[in-house]
C-alpha cells in the first residue's frame, strides 16, 4: 500500500536535524547519508552516534555515509563507522601529499597543461548533494550540511539559514539510484554506468512526475536547467527561490524572465556577498532579493 505524499519543509538547523535524527532512530531498513561537510562538532558527534546505533541494532540492509573528500577534509570517525558496521567511502578523496602543496599555488602551473589538466578537473568534480534517504520511503534533502554552523542552539544568531524538505510517499527510485550513482564512482565503474544510465533514461521519460531532482551528470543538469526555466516562463502568479548562493552571468538565468507573466519573484539568499540584487530585474515582471 503507498503512502501518502506528505511533505514538510525545515528553515531551523535544529528542527531539522532533530527531525532528521528520530526518523533514523527509528529506521528498520536502510539509511543513506550523502553531505559535503561532515563536521567533527557537536552535531557531526550525534549523527556519528545515530549511524553507529541503527548499525550496532540490525538495520538490515545497510547503513551508508558519503560525505566529500573536499568539504569534509577533517572528518575524523572513520574508525569508530568502521567498527560499528557502518559503511563508509569518501567522494573523490584527495591524495595527501597534494594536500600539503596545495595552498602554496604549485600545482598552478600544471593545471593548465597537458595531462594533469584532466586529473585537475577531475579533482574539482564534488558532491554538493545533502540527502538522507531512509527505508527507501522517507527522503530528506536540501542544503542542510552536516555541520553546528547551522545551528541556533550553539551559534545563535550567527547560525546559517538553509532549507530542507522531507518526503513522504513519493517514488524513491530516484534518489537511490543517485545515491548509487555517486556511492559507486570510482569503486566499481560497471555498476556505476548502469545506475547513471538506469536513473538518466527514469528521469528523462518522467521528469514532470517528480518535485524533486537528482542530477549525476552533464545532461541531466541541462535537461533539469531547460525544464526549471520552462516552468519559471510558464509561472501566473510567482517563484519563490531559496539558495545559499546567487550568481547570475549576463544572458544567463535573468533572460528567462523576458517573457515571465507572474507578477513577482522572490530570492531568499544566505550569503550577502553572492547576490547581485540588479542582476534579477525584469521587465515583465519585478524581482527582488532578500538576504537572511
Amino acid at each position: 500500500m503507498e503512502k501518502e505524499l506528505t511533505e514538510q519543509l525545515f528553515f531551523d538547523g535544529d528542527a531539522y536535524f532533530d527531525a532528521i535524527l528520530a526518523a533514523i532512530a527509528g529506521a528498520r531498513r536502510s539509511i543513506h547519508l550523502e553531505s559535503y561537510i561532515f563536521e567533527n562538532g557537536p552535531l557531526g558527534k550525534r549523527m556519528i552516534g545515530a549511524l553507529a546505533e541503527a548499525a550496532k541494532r540490525g538495520v538490515s540492509v545497510s547503513v551508508r555515509l558519503l560525505i566529500d573528500g573536499i568539504g569534509s577534509l577533517d572528518f575524523a570517525s572513520e574508525a569508530e563507522l568502521k567498527y560499528s558496521g557502518v559503511s563508509f567511502h569518501y567522494y573523490h578523496p584527495v591524495p595527501r601529499f597534494f594536500l600539503r602543496f596545495m595552498g602554496l599555488g604549485v600545482f598552478t602551473p600544471l593545471a593548465r597543461h597537458g595531462p594533469f589538466r584532466d586529473f585537475f578537473n577531475r579533482l574539482n568534480h564534488r558532491n554538493h548533494r545533502k540527502m538522507c534517504l531512509i527505508d527507501e520511503s522517507e527522503i530528506w534533502i536540501g542544503s542542510f550540511n552536516v555541520s553546528s554552523r547551522h545551528l541556533r542552539s550553539i551559534d545563535g544568531d550567527k547560525a546559517w539559514r538553509d532549507t530542507g524538505i522531507r518526503i513522504v510517499g513519493i517514488d524513491p527510485l530516484p534518489f537511490e539510484l543517485a545515491f548509487r550513482v555517486t556511492w559507486y564512482d570510482r569503486i566499481n565503474l560497471l555498476l556505476n554506468n548502469d545506475h547513471k544510465r538506469r536513473l538518466t533514461q527514469r528521469l528523462r521519460a518522467r521528469i514532470a512526475d517528480s518535485p524533486i531532482r537528482t542530477e549525476t551528470s552533464g545532461t541531466l543538469r541541462h535537461l533539469f536547467f531547460d525544464d526549471m526555466i520552462a516552468r519559471i516562463n510558464s509561472a501566473k502568479d510567482h517563484v519563490w527561490i531559496t539558495t545559499p548562493m546567487f550568481r547570475l552571468s549576463a544572458g544567463s538565468l535573468p533572460c528567462c524572465f523576458r517573457h515571465f507573466k507572474a507578477p513577482a519573484c522572490r530570492s531568499t539568499n544566505t550569503n550577502p556577498a553572492s547576490f547581485t540584487p540588479s542582476a534579477c530585474s525584469s521587465t515583465a515582471g519585478r524581482c527582488w532579493g532578500r538576504v537572511t
